[in-house]
């Protein structure tokens, strides 16, 4: 359950701060929050940056944050290492989806994988690196969902 951040009334709604790791996604989670309040959504979504993901971890173990996106080989070391668990969780058919970085040899060194894991992603402004785990694909990271 989402507590009161120091500094807030107690009889204000709870907040929840959600670590954000780049400028897109501190952007996309202050877009949320402003939402929220337009739309009268009981609570306050407050945005902190994390440098990594690794600094978002520790935030969020130290009570600085309550939550972060991270993909999957980050939530088994926020597990492993910070004895955090996963809130909630986004599940995939396969089908016309954008998963950046599924077809490198580090996540697919049989490569085995799926093709249509990548159908959905569209690369950078020039057509190339369609699929690459980096920023230069427009799906990578912030551009999903929150």
């Amino acid at each position: 359950m989402p507590r009161r951040k120091p500094g807030l009334s107690p009889l204000s709604p709870p907040a929840v701060t959600w670590c954000v790791m780049s400028d897109a996604e501190e952007h996309k989670c202050q877009d949320l929050a402003g939402n929220a309040t337009l739309h009268n959504v009981r609570g306050t979504l407050l945005c902190v940056r994390g440098l990594h993901s690794r600094d978002c971890m520790e935030k969020i173990k130290s009570g600085m944050a309550d939550a972060a996106s991270m993909f999957v080989d980050d939530i088994y070391a926020a597990g492993l290492c910070y004895g955090l668990e996963l809130a909630a969780g986004e599940s995939r058919n396969g089908v016309g989806d954008c998963v950046p970085g599924v077809q490198d040899p580090q996540h697919d060194p049989r490569g085995t994988n799926p093709k249509n894991l990548c159908e959905a992603c569209i690369g950078d402004d020039n057509d190339r690196h369609i699929c690459a785990n980096n920023p230069r694909e427009r799906h990578f990271g912030e551009a999903g969902a929150l």
